[in-house]
């Protein structure tokens, strides 16, 4: 079996820590289990490497990301995408780059954001999807995870019957807080993105829509395939698909306020407060001094790429801010 970490995407909503320069996926700022900081990156690449062989791991990115990826978490398997395509074309040219590196095309494969931020068990239910899978006429794995609210901020997954691993009948991608409550009283779960795949079925997909199956091939043509997500251009056109629930941590680390409740520390970098200033958050990386006298309730954070000030609960408004 084969693992692929995608790395694509810049963070927009983690700016300035996570810019064009320096996407969220290599900011070392989660706690690790040596009592120093590590990226996101490396702490996906650990887990997952507790559990499987080090050249089963493949890493999908752009040539800005190679170096970071290189000096993190030293010499991977590295599959470039040459122009932004969304993750259906990155899953497509990493299972063709997986082929190149001996996998078959029976084989399975598993495709994970760098991102994740979960518990090693989580990891633990990917490895063991194939397994699953074989009992059943499945084409597709997913992992969905228990939800604990109703929510608008992730993707449901329906069920034909409630069970631990269970048949999907349908999708909803973030609906409103209401129909999220409907969602979860039919058994619906969050959908974690994570896909498994026999790398044949990938191939099909390939071959239907006109494309090389040569990695080399489809990396020349790379340019032409649809910028769409997997999830549009294959898991809603998938007949036969199954996910296993998952009751455990398990987060996206897309905005300010969930990355926060993962520090423990809320002052990192060259900064004070003031006593009467409470729940607010500064992350400094610059040697300029930054002193907050009475504001509560707010995140600051400073670099060399710019300052961003919010309430806590609206930094999300700060994409719609940038032009970049």
């Amino acid at each position: 079996m084969k693992f692929v970490l995608l790395s694509g995407g810049s963070g927009t909503r983690l700016w300035p820590l996570s810019n064009e320069d320096r996407p969220k996926q290599f900011v070392k700022i989660l706690p690790a289990e040596n009592g120093q900081l590590e990226s996101m990156l490396q702490r996906t690449f650990r887990q997952l490497s507790k559990l499987v062989q080090r050249e089963d791991i493949i890493v999908a990115a752009n040539e800005k990301q190679v170096d970071y990826i290189n000096e993190q978490i030293g010499q991977v398997n590295i599959v470039v995408e040459p122009c932004g395509r969304d993750t259906y074309g990155a899953i497509l040219l990493a299972s063709t780059y997986a082929l190149d590196l001996g996998a078959k095309e029976d084989e399975y494969i598993a495709f994970i954001s760098v991102d994740t931020y979960a518990e090693d068990r989580f990891f633990k239910e990917i490895v063991k999807m194939p397994n699953k899978l074989e009992q059943t006429d499945g084409k597709l794995g997913l992992i969905g995870v228990v939800p604990q609210f109703p929510t608008s901020k992730y993707g449901y997954i329906v069920p034909d019957e409630e069970e631990n691993f269970f048949k999907v009948n349908s999708f909803a991608e973030k609906p409103a807080k209401d129909l999220a409550v409907e969602l979860l009283q039919k058994g619906a779960v969050w959908n974690s993105g994570v896909f498994v795949i026999k790398i044949q079925e990938i191939l099909k997909n390939i071959e239907i829509n006109h494309f090389p199956t040569s990695y080399q091939e489809l990396k020349s043509s790379f340019h032409l395939l649809p910028k769409n997500s997997f999830d549009y251009e294959f898991t809603e056109k998938c007949s036969s698909i199954y996910c296993k629930k998952f009751d455990g941590l398990w987060k996206d680390i897309g905005t300010w306020e969930s990355l926060l409740e993962e520090i423990p520390q809320s002052i990192i970098g060259k900064a004070q407060v003031s006593q009467d200033t409470n729940n607010t958050y500064i992350i400094n990386e610059t040697k300029i001094p930054i002193n907050v006298v009475g504001i509560s309730n707010a995140i600051i954070v400073v670099n060399e790429h710019g300052i961003f000030i919010t309430e806590q609960g609206k930094s999300e408004q700060i994409k719609k801010m940038l032009s970049f």
